[in-house]
């Protein structure tokens, strides 16, 4: 809440802030309350699922986070409201770290394969293996053993999935599809790391705000970039659909985007 405020405050009420520990009906409760305000009526949007543990409501989020506005209702009084109702903010930055797994993983997969917005932070945990109950060992120890992993594959160099290998009756075929994001993760398009002993030592990082976050300074200026700059930022990533979204060039790191966000000083990002 006291980030949400101050991204506010700092923003003149342009851009939102939403955290998602967890892909619980829970947390997505939670996120349902606030997506209304933080994400629709908002010029921008920071979605922040670093820490996120996983869950199961990865599918409910991207139902929410992925629609496009078709168009707008404009009231007698009031403000326009966007439609279909709601379709997100004009902007939407996701912000990751590695401690982002499982379903959390999910959200950053399908956020970069759409092409919905810019990802800044590490690369995630890199864990979607489902696992359905233990077994548990005469020493009193359990053994559990993965049930499903996500797997996922694209007509050539297209943004369009291939469906042909759910209806494979073998297992080469099966083959055929590429495993993601397992033992890989999500990697970000803005590359801003926080070493865990340095955010330990001087309390850096999630949940302390702008001054002491860097990965939340650097999405909140990107949430507030001008629209040409924006543009330049996205083609400087490779921000896109499909493979060329998924697998693009390295993560920019803070210095090569200093000519595109100004406001940024490599200095302030060393500690």
């Amino acid at each position: 809440l006291r980030v949400n405020r101050e991204l506010k405050a700092r923003s003149g009420g342009r851009v939102g802030y939403v955290h998602l520990p967890e892909m619980t009906a829970w947390s997505f409760g939670n996120f349902s309350r606030q997506w209304g305000v933080e994400g629709c009526l908002r010029d921008a949007v920071v979605l922040d699922v670093r820490g996120n543990v996983g869950g199961y409501a990865s599918e409910a989020l991207l139902e929410k986070i992925a629609k496009d506005v078709l168009t707008y209702e404009h009231r007698r009084f009031g403000r326009p409201e966007r439609l279909p109702v709601g379709a997100p903010a004009k902007r939407v930055v996701l912000i990751t770290d590695e401690n982002t797994c499982s379903d959390g993983d999910v959200v950053a997969y399908a956020f970069r394969s759409l092409g919905l917005g810019v990802v800044v932070g590490t690369r995630t945990w890199g864990g979607t293996c489902t696992f359905e109950g233990a077994h548990e060992l005469p020493d009193g120890t359990e053994l559990s053993l993965p049930s499903a992993v996500t797997v996922s594959r694209f007509n050539g160099d297209s943004s369009q999935v291939d469906h042909s290998f759910v209806r494979a009756d073998t297992d080469a075929e099966v083959a055929a599809a590429r495993p993601v994001i397992e033992n890989e993760g999500v990697a970000p398009h803005v590359a801003v790391e926080i070493p865990p002993r340095l955010g330990f030592a001087a309390r850096v990082g999630l949940g302390l705000g702008l001054d002491r976050d860097p990965q939340l300074r650097v999405a909140f200026q990107i949430a507030r970039l001008g629209a040409d700059a924006y543009a330049a930022l996205t083609e400087h990533v490779g921000l896109g659909r499909g493979p060329a979204g998924l697998e693009p060039k390295e993560p920019a790191s803070v210095n090569s985007l200093i000519h595109i966000l100004p406001e940024l000083e490599a200095s302030a990002y060393l500690w």
